[in-house]
């Protein structure tokens, strides 16, 4: 099975992203579907569907 691999700054801009929503923005919901959609379009445009991302 081919594993997609996340740089270290990828993983920060997505954290970054997802407490920025999450702590200024005070939604958790619009947080955690954001960086979802994200790493959706990520897979689908990669060619990785179904593939679940390997984390460092």
């Amino acid at each position: 099975m081919n594993k997609l691999h996340y740089s270290p700054e990828a993983l920060s801009d997505l954290d970054e992203i997802w407490a920025y929503i999450f702590e200024d923005l005070q939604n958790p919901t619009a947080a955690q579907n954001t960086v979802d959609g994200i790493l959706d379009n990520i897979h689908s445009s990669t060619g990785f569907t179904g593939c679940k991302p390997y984390m460092h």
